[in-house]
């Protein structure tokens, strides 16, 4: 705390703060006298807080370096696109912001952020949202980095965000009569009815779809044992596999002598890209907004019709906050696996058909 004096020369209070380990002899510009002592003292403090903020802060990293580091460790390795994404909602952070120190980056130094760029009409409120959330994300990293200037707790988790307006939900899943289109386009393709089929009865991603292999299919367990170090989460994850899913798998088993499930017949390899066969495809059948991702929302949706419970259906699309491995051993996977066949996607295919 800042110490009061007087001088005999000056009608007003004056008084000594520290400031990096330096004593300073700053006027409060308070009259002297009994009476005014502590509004000087106040004045006083708010100063030497000021003036070791802004030490702070000259000292301190910007964000802009933050999110160099950030990027170039990518410590929640994220994806490509996904790390794209969060460069170009910081690039706008940092233009209308001016690059902040990360010191200076309190939670009411946001809330007046917010009300400024909200206020100016600069970005709505969804890519705010967005936006927010990328910083969120390289804050965290700050802190356990132990940046200079990093906050001790992440000032966006202290700000409420509900006045700021969501997405409209839409639903994504596709419906029997759709999933049918597709698989019609898509007859005779020695890749497509495969890929829609299988993800449709796994709920798997497209990533961990393209990059399966046999080795991790066992066919005599009715399981695909997901490699943990290909999984989203990185834990790993056991999918069961019903009877149509078994089919589609041993069809393709007799079709490639390649290690991977869905191997291009030119290279051997996992195909590097699919997403112009996806958009040819889905247009063919009439369905031009569909995304491949929506299969596996279509399989969380279908089988929470048939009546799978939630807990299964979370481990086997991999959303559970364990390690599906630690939760089904393989003696008891069975019980999954039943769960599978009796809530499989296909049965509402057949019932389309009937």
């Amino acid at each position: 705390m800042s110490k009061l004096y007087s001088r005999e020369d000056s009608p007003f209070w004056y008084a000594e703060v520290q400031v990096g380990g330096t004593i300073k002899r700053i006027s409060t510009g308070i009259a002297k006298g009994s009476r005014t002592r502590k509004q000087a003292q106040q004045v006083a403090d708010e100063r030497e807080r000021k003036a070791v903020s802004d030490i702070v802060i000259q000292h301190s990293v910007r964000f802009s370096t933050a999110w160099t580091v950030f990027a170039a460790a990518n410590p929640n390795e994220l994806r490509e696109t996904t790390l794209d994404q969060y460069g170009k909602l910081i690039a706008r952070f940092i233009h209308e912001a001016g690059d902040p120190a990360l010191a200076e980056m309190t939670p009411a130094w946001f809330r007046l952020h917010i009300k400024t760029v909200r206020k100016e009409n600069k970005i709505p409120d969804i890519q705010l949202r967005l936006q927010l959330s990328a910083i969120s994300t390289v804050i965290e990293f700050c802190i356990a980095d132990e940046m200079e200037g990093a906050p001790e707790f992440n000032p966006i988790k202290l700000i409420n965000k509900k006045h700021l307006k969501k997405s409209k939900y839409q639903p994504r899943w596709l419906r029997p009569e759709e999933v049918r289109k597709l698989l019609v386009a898509a007859k005779d393709h020695r890749f497509w009815p495969f890929f829609i089929m299988l993800i449709l009865e796994t709920g798997m991603r497209k990533s961990e779809a393209l990059h399966l292999e046999w080795d991790e299919i066992d066919f005599r367990k009715r399981v695909i044992d997901l490699n943990h170090l290909r999984e989203k989460t990185k834990r790993g994850r056991l999918i069961p596999l019903s009877d149509t899913a078994l089919r589609t798998l041993s069809v393709l088993r007799t079709r490639t002598n390649s290690r991977y499930v869905f191997a291009s017949p030119y290279t051997g390899k996992p195909w590097v890209s699919i997403n112009e066969g996806w958009g040819v495809l889905r247009k063919k059948a009439g369905l031009p907004t569909k995304r491949i991702h929506d299969l596996r929302h279509t399989f969380a949706s279908w089988t929470r019709q048939l009546g799978m419970s939630k807990e299964d259906r979370k481990d086997i699309i991999g959303h559970n906050s364990e390690d599906s491995h630690s939760r089904y051993a393989y003696a008891s996977i069975e019980t999954l696996t039943e769960s599978m066949q009796k809530h499989s996607p296909h049965t509402l295919l057949t019932q389309l058909t009937e």
